[in-house]
């Protein structure tokens, strides 16, 4: 990425956002009040690019809190973010239409702003100057006036303006990303299948025969080995279980479900484990949600996502309180409804390596012995089984979120005997 940028774009301070009071001095900043580490900012989708925007608004600028508003006119998007001192990131993702676009920023957003940062007026508002398909902007927020230097802070705005354009790009194209990344699971899918088949023979001739020498054998030493040899086939045998579930998984049986109820009881199981690694474990939910979803593949999903993101967290607690916060929110997504699912935590984020073998079986990122590598990439079987996909957004030491996109299907299915739910969504 080019260093130098033509676009310019200035601060405009709001002076009256905020009652100062007594003699509260004014907060005045002199030369760049952090280094610049945005264009090292990888753009790999639009939320991760918002969240990641937010957090260094906010700390570059020393301000409490940054919001975020980022939206995309062609895609009918809008994602407003909200980043606070010592606070996991929020994010809501909303419908853009050309009205709001033209109304520019901060309007926009207005509505969204709102939702995540209260009344609290902003000391400052940067609007960005952005290609004609796409509008944004920054707000800071701080209890006393804010005034920053002018150009240090047109060249971080140059910036975000520019990697909001190639988040356009991006988001046109995430389409054809999660095509080549279902042909990619479909064919380690079908590979699973043949191969399973073909490990579970001898699999089982091993497990049978340890059976058969262990009913005779009176040496303690070898009646060890071996169980420890049948206890290693059987292990072999679950994993190739796993194998074959993720190959070929049963057909979900798809209820329009109330997915607050749903998330209550998964994270309810996971309260204790939460407590003792002295991590916060929360449900967000933008009202109530709904999704036409098989009800227990549904629970193993997320019951899968929040025990990755808590392996993920520190477990002591000593370097940085851990966080896992399950969001509920609709969305439409091509014109149809989606229930979205999402799991954030405040872990270390993911690698390269990582984001590339993801879903795929038998990969952990964790120490060997640890893991399968099972849990990610049956939930993205689930998922597409039911029609839906997996987003990951991932800043190094901000957040990692996994959003699950689910249809919200309101017709009635013929083998759904409930027929259609009588609340609206």
């Amino acid at each position: 990425m080019e260093q130098t940028v033509e676009r310019a774009v200035s601060i405009v301070p709001v002076r009256d956002a905020v009652a100062v009071r007594g003699s509260s001095p004014r907060l005045v900043r002199h030369g760049p009040p952090a280094e610049f580490v945005l264009p090292l900012l990888p753009v790999r989708t639009a939320r991760e690019l918002v969240i990641g925007l937010a957090r260094q608004w906010q700390c570059w600028s020393g301000a409490e809190a940054a919001v975020i508003a980022l939206g995309f006119v062609r895609l009918g998007r809008k994602l407003v973010c909200h980043c606070c001192v010592n606070q996991l990131p929020r994010i809501v993702e909303s419908a853009l239409d050309r009205r709001q676009a033209e109304a520019g920023f901060p309007e926009f957003a207005t509505a969204d702003v709102r939702t995540l940062a209260g009344e609290e007026k902003p000391v400052a508002v940067l609007r960005l100057t952005t290609a004609a398909d796409v509008v944004g902007g920054v707000l800071l927020y701080l209890p006393d006036p804010l005034e920053l230097p002018v150009e240090p802070c047109e060249q971080f705005a140059a910036w975000s303006g520019r990697l909001f354009d190639q988040a356009a790009l991006v988001e046109e194209r995430s389409p054809d990303r999660r095509a080549l990344e279902a042909a990619k699971a479909n064919a380690l899918a079908e590979f699973a299948a043949g191969a399973g088949h073909e490990i579970n023979n001898p699999l089982a001739t091993i497990a049978g025969r340890v059976q058969i020498l262990l009913r005779d054998e009176n040496d303690n030493n070898r009646r060890q080995n071996l169980a420890t040899i049948g206890a290693q086939a059987l292990r072999v045998r679950d994993m190739i279980g796993d194998l074959m579930l993720f190959a070929r998984p049963p057909a979900p049986l798809p209820r329009r479900l109330l997915l607050n109820e749903m998330a209550e009881s998964v994270i309810e199981r996971f309260a204790d484990t939460a407590r003792s690694r002295s991590c916060r474990l929360a449900l967000a939910a933008a009202g109530p949600v709904f999704a036409t979803a098989d009800s227990t593949q549904l629970q193993v999903v997320l019951s899968e996502l929040i025990r990755n993101g808590l392996e993920a967290i520190d477990p002591s607690g000593e370097v940085m309180p851990g966080e896992i916060i399950v969001g509920l929110e609709r969305s439409t997504v091509a014109a149809k409804s989606c229930a979205v699912l999402s799991v954030a935590d405040n872990g270390p984020g993911l690698s390269k390596q990582d984001r590339a073998h993801l879903f795929d079986p038998f990969y952990s990122g964790r120490d060997a012995g640890r893991g399968l590598g099972f849990g990610l990439c049956k939930c993205w079987r689930i998922v597409t089984e039911h029609g839906g996909w997996i987003e990951v957004d991932s800043v190094p030491r901000v957040a990692t979120a996994f959003r699950v996109f689910w249809p919200d299907e309101t017709t009635q299915r013929p083998d759904d005997p409930a027929g259609p739910a009588s609340v609206p969504c």
